[in-house]
């Protein structure tokens, strides 16, 4: 099989091949009619490995006479079905400011692309998928790719990004700080949902800048993270839990 795979792309690169793999499973083969609605799609990156040591910290270089820290990390993304989780992407990522490599948020909105393209190819409808994605790729940018192909995305904000609280007339009004939706929020006073073992508070709808309405629930997960978090979705018919369930996944 994998010389059959090999023989017919031909890649330079053993990523290419992965990504056939997975074009083959859900796009031509398609066993999954419902991919929209029982998969979701997780962005995100880890260390680099040789050895089994981590290679977080490379050689440093030199770029116009100013020296960085090469780091080595693996952007990878998958989507996750019921019974099974297929890889589309894994590629080395190196900072951005060197020659020839994208950021991580360029290599994100590239899967998202490629996704939708994919889909719209072979007759299939992602309308409603969810990507689910950390902080660091929290940029209007991703965010506007996945609402151009009518996707939902869950994020975890970071305590200093901006929103805006509707006004009365329900327009973006006054400007706060997600560490002050966080703050405002009593751990013993947060709902409970047993079935995640967490605590929560839905925010209701806040306006982000260059974006619009999104859906935002303060969460407390112990087992996670000692401290309250803020979840962001553009999925504005979205509760608390089913936000909480898909972001446990990621």
């Amino acid at each position: 099989m994998f010389i059959y795979l090999w023989e017919k792309v031909r890649p330079r690169c053993w990523w290419n091949l992965l990504q056939f793999v997975a074009n083959q499973w859900l796009f031509e083969d398609k066993p999954f009619p419902s991919l929209a609605q029982e998969g979701m799609v997780v962005i995100d990156d880890i260390p680099a490995e040789k050895f089994g040591l981590k290679m977080e910290n490379g050689t440093p270089i030199r770029i116009r006479g100013k020296q960085i820290g090469l780091g080595f990390a693996i952007f990878s993304a998958c989507v996750i079905l019921p019974n099974v989780t297929i890889s589309i992407t894994a590629q080395l990522w190196v900072p951005a400011c060197i020659a020839g490599y994208q950021s991580k948020i360029m290599m994100a909105i590239a899967t998202v692309k490629h996704i939708a393209r994919q889909a719209n190819k072979h007759d299939i409808n992602v309308c409603g998928l969810t990507v689910v994605f950390d902080s660091p790729y929290f940029a209007v940018a991703l965010c506007q790719v996945i609402r151009f192909y009518q996707m939902h995305f869950i994020t975890h904000s970071t305590s200093n990004r901006y929103f805006r609280l509707p006004d009365a007339a329900g327009k973006p009004g006054t400007r706060i700080q997600a560490r002050e939706l966080i703050n405002s929020n009593r751990i013993g006073q947060m709902k409970r949902c047993d079935r995640l073992q967490v605590r929560y508070a839905n925010m209701g709808c806040l306006n982000l800048p260059r974006y619009g309405w999104v859906f935002a629930t303060v969460v407390y997960n112990p087992k996670r993270y000692p401290q309250k978090f803020l979840l962001v979705t553009n999925n504005l018919a979205a509760n608390g839990p089913s936000v909480i369930e898909k972001y446990q996944k990621r």
